[in-house]
C-alpha cells in the first residue's frame, strides 16, 4: 500500500495567515519574525499594503458603502494569506503589489 506524503502545517505556514489577520499590524511583526523566509515576508509586505487600503477605503466619506467595500478588502487579504497558507509553490499574484514585495525582500516569483 503507497503512502501519501503529507504537507507540514506547521507553525510557519499558519504564520501566513497570521500575517493577514490584523492587516498591517500583525504584517509588521511577522516581516521582523521572519527574517529567513523571504516568501513569509513578501506576504507580510502585501499585509501591510493591503492594511493601509483597508483603513483608506474605511475612512472614505462614501457612508455605509466603504464599510462594505473595506470589509470586502479585509477578506480578500484574509483569502490570500489563506492561498499562500495552503499552496507552499504558488502564490496569489496581484498587479504591482507582488512584484514589489517579490523585488523588496529578494524572493523570485514562479
Amino acid at each position: 500500500m503507497a503512502m501519501i506524503a503529507k504537507k507540514n502545517t506547521g507553525a510557519k505556514d499558519a504564520m501566513y495567515i497570521v500575517a493577514y489577520l490584523l492587516a498591517w499590524l500583525s504584517g509588521i511583526v511577522v516581516y521582523f519574525i521572519a527574517a529567513d523566509n523571504k516568501r513569509l515576508r513578501m506576504n507580510a509586505i502585501e499585509a501591510i499594503a493591503i492594511g493601509i487600503i483597508t483603513m483608506i477605503v474605511f475612512w472614505l466619506p462614501i457612508g455605509v458603502i466603504s464599510d462594505y467595500a473595506g470589509l470586502l478588502v479585509y477578506l480578500f487579504g484574509l483569502y490570500m494569506g489563506y492561498i499562500a497558507y495552503d499552496d507552499e509553490d504558488d502564490d496569489f499574484a496581484l498587479p504591482w503589489l507582488t512584484d514589489y514585495a517579490a523585488r523588496t525582500v529578494g524572493y523570485t516569483l514562479k
